[in-house]
């Protein structure tokens, strides 16, 4: 403490915590973009399994039963259903995506119709991460 009662810091310590904060900001920096190589994963998973289960003539709610409810629900084509699915991986240099779907068609209320669309992967378990 100096005379006046006030506590003094030394000059050595201020250029040591220049010194400190000017190699940790860096490191944080750095280590912030490390966080954005998440993957995204939306939609619904639809696998070479389920779709096996899958055949012309089921109801709505057999569908439901197999694959959950549709991602997309068209109100003014409620005879379409669409299962869509993405996975984005890894940051922006790295960054890939796998997408791929499928669209459902009724009449009155049963499957005439199936489309799928990209590589439908073997079952849950074999999507690539």
């Amino acid at each position: 403490m100096s005379s006046n009662g006030s506590s003094a810091v030394s000059p050595k310590a201020t250029t040591l915590q220049r010194v400190g904060v000017g190699l940790l900001a860096p490191l944080l920096f750095a280590l912030g973009g490390c966080a954005h190589k998440i993957e995204v994963q939306q939609g619904n998973v639809v696998t070479q399994e389920q779709l096996q289960q899958l055949q012309q003539g089921m109801s709505k709610d057999e569908v439901i039963t197999v694959f959950g409810s549709p991602l997309l629900q068209d109100p003014f084509h409620p005879n379409r259903w669409d299962y869509q699915f993405s996975l984005a991986h890894g940051g922006k240099s790295g960054e890939r995506s796998d997408r791929y779907g499928l669209t459902l068609l009724f009449q009155e209320n049963r499957v005439s119709e199936i489309i799928t669309k990209g590589k439908i992967p073997l079952s849950a378990d074999t999507i690539v991460r």
